[in-house]
């Protein structure tokens, strides 16, 4: 996703998961892979993302990309 679209394509917006499309959201794949919103109640915690930042398993610029992406359409 992230390769194709965000690079390849210069796609500027943000993706957003179909509720209960994203089979764990609880994991840093799917927001590692460049899934941008989670819809629902199963979606990354806080104290996940921080954790995930913590073990080196997302890198910062990934959380920013999401935060940036999602964020700015709404300002």
């Amino acid at each position: 996703m992230t390769s194709l679209a965000k690079q390849s394509l210069q796609f500027s917006g943000f993706f957003i998961s179909d509720e209960g499309a994203v089979r764990d959201s609880t994991s840093p794949a799917s927001f590692g892979a460049g899934c941008d919103t989670f819809l629902g109640s199963g979606g990354p915690s806080g104290d996940n993302i921080d954790k995930w930042l913590n073990d080196g398993a997302i890198p910062k610029g990934r959380l920013d990309d999401a935060a940036t992406r999602t964020l700015l359409p709404r300002f």
